[in-house]
């Protein structure tokens, strides 16, 4: 609505046009770091498609199938932590170690948004599933692996699978609940993280130090969840929900839209960089030429990736206009330096207690207990309290704080280090 005088005219905005640019703007409100939960658009557009989303029984058993799911995928990445000492030595493979836990995360990480334009163009449901059976297949791989090579051949798969598993869930939830109780069922879900980081390493320890059930244990039992998970889909996910939003389109034009070129450079990118940081100063000297050329070929295919980004606009893998929006981009780099910080304690703390203080696998899961039980109650605590107030950046600085203070007096263990410190 604008208003016409001898003034210069200004434009006056009615809470009408308001709502309005929040519809053609969904992340305005998130820009401030406050997220308004029972606005007037949230609550008309809430009733209007209320209907359409689950309720009851199947709401109940659909959460459990996602919980299910993530788990399943975050067990995948701690329950090797404290098996890896044992699957070396299975295999004479020290040189090898790095990619066991690698391997797993550079698949998943180059595929996901891959599997985010999976979702566009196919129905939600159906690519949900196919991504579990990759995962079991890669699963399997992995628990019969007879050497080295064939064990991160598996993992690489089953990586594949998760990042269809993980992009899948969060697009579901987004299908069967209403905005303003997204950020609860988002914490209940991502919570099975914090679960997986308690009891994936004991169970690690549990089955490593084991004469019937072996190390190898570790990931046949993926094969009982991943059935219990799809079975529940297959019963209580409706097809309508899982309709593709642009799927009015021919399958080539289909498969040449998921971007498989710009997933395989960004895979090049990830493992090049990871060659070079594996090889600096450990197996060649940082001034070596292999060293330094993964290091110039990881910044060159970043380069070409970027640029086809930008050249592909609307069509590209990760589209330049969400990802240069402030709340998107800090939240992206948030997120990678968090995750980077806590794998890195995941993996290395149980090689402190195995290595350094000289206690056995099962031991080791029981001594980082206390690591993944409070991220998994504060995740539960912080999601609850953010669909409560709607505030949730002051909640990312405090965490922030806290976590750089118990990095630090973890950067302070040494052989003679008490348990209790």
């Amino acid at each position: 609505m604008v208003v016409h005088n001898d003034e210069p005219q200004l434009a006056v905005y009615t809470p009408a046009d308001a709502d309005t640019m929040k519809k053609l703007n969904p992340l305005e409100g998130f820009k401030n770091g406050v997220v308004h939960p029972n606005s007037t658009a949230d609550t008309e557009m809430g009733q209007q498609e209320e209907d359409g989303y689950l309720h009851g029984v199947p709401l109940v058993l659909m959460t459990l199938s996602l919980m299910v799911g993530v788990l399943m995928i975050s067990l995948d990445n701690s329950i090797i932590a404290t098996a890896i000492p044992k699957i070396t030595s299975k295999f004479d493979s020290l040189g090898d170690v790095s990619w066991y836990a690698s391997a797993y995360l550079l698949t998943q990480l180059s595929f996901q948004p891959t599997f985010g334009k999976i979702y566009t163009y196919f129905n939600l449901k159906w690519v949900y599933l196919a991504s579990s059976i990759i995962f079991e297949g890669g699963s399997v791989l992995c628990a019969a692996a007879p050497s080295s090579p064939a064990f991160i051949f598996g993992r690489s798969i089953a990586g594949l699978g998760a990042a269809g598993i993980f992009c899948g869930a969060m697009i579901i939830i987004s299908r069967i609940v209403e905005t303003r109780k997204r950020p609860l069922l988002l914490a209940i879900v991502s919570s099975m993280y914090g679960i997986s980081s308690v009891i994936g390493p004991s169970l690690g320890g549990v089955f490593t130090h084991s004469k019937h059930l072996t190390w190898r244990f570790c990931f046949w039992i993926n094969l009982p969840l991943g059935a219990m998970m799809a079975l529940i889909i297959c019963l209580y996910y409706p097809l309508s929900l899982g309709e593709a939003p642009d799927g009015n389109h021919t399958f080539r034009e289909k498969i040449l839209g998921l971007g498989l070129k710009s997933a395989t450079i960004l895979a090049g990118t990830l493992v090049c960089l990871f060659l070079a940081l594996q090889w600096g100063g450990a197996v060649y000297p940082w001034s070596d030429s292999r060293v330094w050329g993964c290091l110039l070929a990881s910044g060159l295919l970043l380069t070409v990736f970027v640029i086809i980004q930008i050249r592909q606009k609307e069509k590209a893998l990760i589209r330049p206009r969400i990802i240069s929006q402030r709340s998107v981009l800090l939240g992206c780099i948030f997120s990678a330096l968090y995750q980077g910080a806590m794998t890195t304690q995941t993996y290395h703390l149980p090689f402190y207690f195995q290595a350094v203080k000289g206690v056995d696998p099962q031991t080791s899961g029981v001594d980082i207990l206390p690591h993944g039980v409070t991220v998994t109650i504060a995740t539960l605590i912080v999601g609850s309290v953010v669909t409560w107030l709607g505030y949730y950046v002051q909640f990312m600085w405090v965490g922030s704080a806290v976590f750089t203070t118990g990095a630090g007096l973890l950067h302070t263990l040494d052989q003679e280090t008490l348990m209790a410190k």
